[in-house]
């Protein structure tokens, strides 16, 4: 099979914030053989991508009905009976959390539990109503997790986190994203600090309260790794993040 290196983008998210996550570029589409090429074009798929020596997929999850060009349900169980040991997962829509997708929230639960990897990002954290966050999280997940404050700041990288790589992350950025509480410092790749404050025309110059409240989230759940990213503009150093979560990074 002839490997075509590309940066493709999801259709659907052409010129907003989630098409500029250019998660895996310079990486290699690999065709899958139960779904035609032209499906994977149209629907969200998305990139079912292995790296340029030939690693594991890492699958992206968006899940809705053909008329907003995702995936639907079966087409994300088909994809993960297909490739059940993916280098990871991204799940870049609020398609999963509904009851209809239970059972696919269940294999990707699974997946994790046994040592995989699973990220929300791109506009699942915009997209999402709070109740909804939180009851998902408690439901599915069994965590603590509860949709926060929303702003733009600065926020500093946690040298006591974990599971975070030696190099490739910026020291501090400003990102506008829903935070989240409840969650272990340990698991806050960025948190706010003294001299993080309040970015907005109206509100600008007030401090951040909350220090505890958490952009980026990074825990791990049985075998394998949770993550999660709540910035809604796809700053440059939430593609590292993400890369950095899927050991992307160089």
């Amino acid at each position: 099979m002839t490997a075509q290196r590309d940066i493709f983008e999801v259709p659907q998210l052409q010129g907003s914030p989630a098409s500029r996550f250019r998660i895996l570029f310079h990486h290699t589409i690999l065709p899958l053989p139960s779904i035609p090429s032209k499906a994977i074009v149209r629907k969200a798929v998305t990139r079912i991508m292995a790296d340029q020596i030939r690693k594991p997929v890492i699958l992206i999850l968006g899940i809705g009905d053909e008329s907003q060009q995702h995936l639907t349900r079966a087409d994300a169980e088909s994809l993960m009976d297909l490739h059940p040991n993916p280098r990871g997962i991204f799940i870049p829509d609020t398609g999963i959390t509904t009851e209809k997708n239970k059972a696919v929230t269940q294999q990707v639960i699974q997946f994790v539990r046994a040592g995989g990897t699973a990220v929300f990002g791109a506009v699942f954290s915009s997209s999402i109503r709070p109740p909804d966050f939180d009851r998902y999280f408690e439901k599915s997940w069994s965590l603590p997790w509860k949709f926060a404050g929303y702003y733009r700041t600065t926020v500093f990288r946690n040298e006591s986190s974990f599971g975070r790589p030696n190099s490739g992350l910026p020291a501090s950025y400003s990102q506008k994203a829903v935070n989240l509480k409840h969650v272990p410092r340990t698991s806050a790749w960025y948190l706010p600090d003294e001299d993080s404050v309040l970015e907005s025309v109206v509100f600008g110059g007030a401090q951040i309260e909350d220090k505890t409240q958490a952009p980026v989230v990074f825990l791990k759940v049985g075998e394998g790794w949770l993550g999660y990213t709540g910035d809604v503009n796809a700053e440059d150093g939430t593609t590292a993040v993400v890369l950095g979560m899927f050991r992307l990074l160089s």
